[in-house]
């Protein structure tokens, strides 16, 4: 047994939350993989490309919503803590009139610059019509939930995330039968916008009803307006605006430096290489998102021993989690890449580039539940102190790996993965001080839970090249990679289980694991 029994885990309904969260991530994931197939299948790559095309503005668009929303979720668990819902009223009504008024005003301005941003994108003039429709369809529906999806938020705050989440995983269920039923019945891309429309419409009116459910007396109108809460979203929303916006930049830079130094087929080596352990680590991310509302409930008592145990229980978990996907990704890189995209010449750094990410990736998602538990507590400073970390061993690593390998991609992920590896280290070490907690004890209390799985990984390459010949065919291959994958998540429960987790941890994997194994066991008998 692990010597860090001292530990707590995360509490029940913590716990619970963020494995609903985890598992919603997981379906979301697993259910876009299907989609390009079927939907290929209905309508020319071009249109496709089309509708791909319409989320690029989404994307930047969707970085605005980053601080209304840790207002909302910080905010509303404090209030609610309170027992203060007038508060709770004031705040919300404060930020959708607000979103509301901006978000009417960027539709405008984008359907004035529309036609510039189609020039840009190097639409045709055949395609216009159907560009414009998905455009100005996308961003109206997401800009609607931008203004209310404030809902979506106070019931992260109110630590309802099982119940938000159960409307996300149906709205994704909803939105795949209605594509492939409008699909069916000829409607083109179209289809496409036609089942986000009516996703999008059912999730918010479902937060809607569920808000109100669990928070009587809740009431958003013009009479709640509150300048002094509009300040809420201009410093603080403001300050973690500004942060997410340097994170995101940061977290692309391998890209942009790929494009800058290689060209075109740079960007795609990196944009495959950095694909499945960025899918991964947004499943375990779902633990930082749990963890904000309950420090800052935590913070509005003054607990701090009790932040202390969730930044550490949360940490552990996914240090842990991380682990099963990340640590065989890096190892098995070579077989995954052939088997995802066959043997092709001009891949060769991509099992290097796979490796590499998923290691520093591990170490990255694990930075999560600090910045999450300081950005509960008004402390958005933290994230900038890792934000220049990453910026001088950034620097550092890849000027270094340029020096020693040229400007190759070789010198890109080495010294991105290096820089990256110690400034996500520097910042653990600073969070732990920050928190009166050891700071050399980032070492046996988060990193060392998730070790074993890196040799156990490696073991069962072994294994792989002592059995599997080099010509095996690639669907063979698939199945016998499937085959290794399912026996190394099973060893690696079972060290974790045995060595690496604490006894309160024990205690709550079993409360979570036990109804599900009730069900099957009722459903068996």
């Amino acid at each position: 047994m692990s010597s860090n029994s001292s530990n707590q885990a995360l509490a029940p309904n913590i716990a619970g939350n963020a494995g609903f969260a985890m598992f919603a991530k997981t379906f979301y994931l697993l259910s876009r993989l299907c989609l390009p197939p079927m939907v290929l299948s209905h309508i020319s790559l071009a249109d496709y490309g089309l509708w791909s095309a319409s989320f690029i503005l989404i994307m930047y668009i969707g970085l605005t919503d980053v601080g209304f929303s840790s207002v909302y979720v910080r905010y509303s668990a404090r209030y609610h803590a309170q027992g203060d819902t007038n508060s709770i009223n004031r705040l919300l009504s404060t930020g959708v009139i607000t979103l509301s008024v901006l978000s009417v005003l960027v539709l405008g301005g984008l359907w004035l610059v529309l036609p510039h941003v189609l020039d840009f994108l190097k639409i045709a003039a055949a395609q216009r019509t159907i560009a414009k429709t998905l455009v100005m369809g996308t961003s109206t529906m997401f800009m609607l939930d931008l203004s209310f999806g404030a809902y979506c938020y106070l019931l992260h705050g109110l630590q309802r995330i099982r119940e938000e989440q159960k409307v996300a995983v149906i709205g994704y269920v909803l939105e795949l039968v209605l594509i492939f039923a409008f699909l069916q019945m000829g409607m083109g891309v179209y289809a496409l916008l036609a089942a986000f429309v009516l996703r999008y419409l059912w999730s918010l009116t479902s937060f809607v009803r569920l808000a109100h459910r669990y928070l009587p007396g809740l009431h958003i109108g013009f009479k709640h307006y509150d300048r002094e809460k509009l300040r809420l979203f201009l410093g603080f929303g403001a300050a973690v605006q500004v942060s997410a916006l340097v994170g995101t930049a940061l977290f692309s830079i391998d890209r942009v430096l790929a494009g800058f130094m290689l060209g075109p087929k740079g960007i795609a080596l990196f944009e495959l290489g950095s694909k499945l352990p960025i899918a991964a680590i947004s499943v375990p991310s779902a633990i930082s998102n749990v963890t904000m509302p309950a420090a800052s409930r935590h913070s509005t008592h003054g607990n701090n021993d009790a932040i202390q145990k969730l930044y550490i229980s949360a940490s552990r978990a996914i240090s842990m989690i991380s682990a099963f996907p990340l640590a065989f990704m890096a190892v098995f890189s070579a077989t995954i890449i052939h088997v995802w995209l066959g043997a092709r010449g001009e891949l060769q750094m991509l099992p290097v580039i796979m490796a590499l990410t998923a290691m520093w990736s591990h170490l990255h998602i694990m930075t999560g539940p600090g910045s999450a538990v300081f950005r509960a507590m008004g402390q958005v400073g933290n994230e900038f102190v890792y934000h220049l970390s990453r910026v001088v061993f950034l620097t550092l690593g890849i000027g270094t790996a340029i020096l020693i390998y040229g400007y190759t991609a070789n010198a890109i992920i080495v010294g991105l993965a290096a820089g990256s590896t110690l400034a996500a280290l520097a910042y653990m070490l600073f969070n732990h001080k920050q928190l009166g907690l050891p700071p050399l004890s980032i070492f046996p209390q988060l990193l060392l839970p998730a070790m074993p799985a890196y040799p156990l990984a490696y073991g069962l390459l072994l294994l792989w090249q002592y059995m599997v010949p080099v010509a095996t065919g690639r669907w063979e291959a698939m199945a016998l990679l499937c085959m290794f994958g399912l026996s190394y998540c099973i060893v690696l429960a079972i060290l974790m289980w045995r060595w690496m987790l604490t006894e309160p941890e024990r205690d709550h994997v079993a409360r979570l694991v036990q109804p599900m194994f009730n069900r099957f066991s009722g459903r068996s008998a």
